[in-house]
């Protein structure tokens, strides 16, 4: 036997289903999306962070010219050139013997870290 009935909720509006053995709440699992939303974020900050450091190393590598062939280089080339040659196309980046892309990128990832990531922490939290 099924009754329903509202259940007063200070922070969302939700009814309960009581069954004759148990209790069962309707619309009180926005918490979940709360935490699906904090998690991308949190995993989207780590990930920037990351790549922000890599094209830091990259920008070091190029003032030193390491052996082009050790793996680790050709790795870090490898996740980054693409990047910079899309921006360099759009923009002209290069000053003379300076190239300002890796810059350009590096502003592009904290904008994105300040804008969208700490976006999907808000929403992460008002649907708590």
């Amino acid at each position: 036997m099924y009754t329903m009935c509202f259940a007063p909720c200070p922070m969302r509006r939700a009814f309960a289903i009581h069954h004759s053995r148990f209790t069962v709440f309707k619309g009180g699992c926005m918490f979940v999306f709360g935490n699906l939303f904090s998690t991308i974020g949190s995993i989207l900050n780590m990930l920037l962070t990351l790549y922000f450091w890599i094209i830091f190393a990259r920008v070091v590598l190029s003032w030193v010219r390491p052996d082009p062939y050790n793996p680790l280089v050709r790795t870090i080339c490898r996740l980054v050139d693409p990047v910079t040659y899309r921006i360099s196309r759009i923009i002209p980046t290069r000053i003379g013997m300076i190239d300002f892309a890796p810059f350009i990128l590096m502003l592009l990832i904290m904008f994105l870290k300040e804008f969208l990531v700490k976006t999907l922490f808000d929403i992460g939290l008002r649907m708590h």
